[in-house]
Formats: structure tokens, sequence, C-alpha cells
């Protein structure tokens, strides 16, 4: 993960939103990544069923695990 990511999200961490309880954010952070996963096997059926390419398909999975492992880390940030 490159330093500018890295400082993004720390930012991110120290500073909830003014107006949204620390459990709700955590109840989002811990939905969000069954959600990435949901699409990801969306775009892979498509793909099987012959509505996609390969090459999206990757394209698909590089950053569907980039997004998962971003929200994984988000959602146990405490």
């Amino acid at each position: 993960m490159s330093q500018h990511c890295r400082s993004r999200r720390a930012r991110f961490r120290r500073r909830p939103r003014k107006g949204v309880p620390f459990g709700l954010k955590a109840r989002v952070f811990g939905i969000a990544p069954g959600e990435a996963i949901e699409v990801v096997c969306a775009v892979k059926i498509a793909v099987e069923a012959g509505a996609g390419s390969r090459e999206a398909l990757v394209r698909v999975l590089t950053h569907g695990n980039a997004l998962y492992a971003m929200l994984t880390t988000l959602s146990r940030a405490r």
C-alpha cells in the first residue's frame, strides 16, 4: 500500500464525521466487505456465462481484492 493511502486511511480513522456514531460507522464497514465479494462473484458468473471478458474479470479481481483489504482494515479500526 502506498504512503499516500496509508496517510489518508490514518486521517480517516482519527477524524470521524460529525453526527455519525462510531457504532454505525463500524456496522457499515463491517457489511461493506461482504458486498464487495458479492460484486466480484457477480462479475465472475457473468464472465462464465459469456456476458463479459476475461480481461475485465482480471481487473475486477485485482481491484476487488484491494477494496476488500481496505474495507477489512477499516472495519477493524477502533
